[in-house]
């Protein structure tokens, strides 16, 4: 029995125009795909599932062949003169953290390319664990890696300044919370020396 299936020639789904609908040689069983144009960029005969136009509730939806992605992060990234961060640190998440300081009324007296330097310097790695920490694009599809790098302040009496902060793995300053440092390490020992003799 062949499976059902919709022409969807001449419809459009963003920049993809489809322009016919053929079967896949691979299967017997009359499964279609779309042959889309994309106007975007002029590609032609870009074939393409109907359940990726439409959406399976597994994916996002196609919108174009994939240019739309490079030209995306041209006019958002760094080529772009909207750019209003400094190398890989997105001026969106740096206003994140800043944002987060002010909710807390706490003082942020800091500048991006300081902080960059200062991740350089600590090799983009946490301070605490040594683990990778890096920046995402909060503005990209699922498909992006999440932000791991979080701004902590060493000493929690003092703001946001030079010279007291760091940058950690976002899930170690969520379970440092407002302990001071050398507390929080003597609590992490304590847990691994206790799981050690499990």
């Amino acid at each position: 029995m062949k499976s059902k299936f919709e022409d969807i020639t001449g419809q459009n789904f963003g920049f993809l125009i489809v322009t016919g609908m053929v079967s896949s040689t691979r299967k017997a069983n009359g499964y279609k795909f779309a042959i889309c144009k994309c106007t975007h960029c002029g590609k032609e005969n870009h074939p393409v599932k109907p359940s990726r136009l439409k959406g399976d509730g597994k994916r996002k939806w196609l919108r174009s062949c994939g240019c739309w992605k490079g030209f995306y992060d041209e006019m958002s990234g760094v080529k772009s003169c909207l750019f209003k961060g400094h190398r890989e640190l997105r001026g969106h998440t740096w206003n994140e953290f800043r944002r987060s300081a002010q909710r807390r009324d706490i003082a942020f007296n800091l500048d991006i390319k300081h902080c960059w330097k200062l991740y350089e310097k600590q090799h983009r790695q946490c301070a605490l664990s040594g683990l990778p920490i890096e920046f995402g694009n909060p503005k990209k599809s699922n498909r992006s890696k999440p932000t791991t790098a979080s701004l902590d302040r060493i000493d929690n009496d003092l703001p946001y300044c030079v010279g007291n902060v760091q940058w950690v793995h976002k899930d170690l300053n969520i379970m440092r919370n407002k302990l001071p440092i050398d507390k929080f390490i003597d609590l992490c020992k304590k847990v691994v020396a206790v799981s050690e003799k499990k």
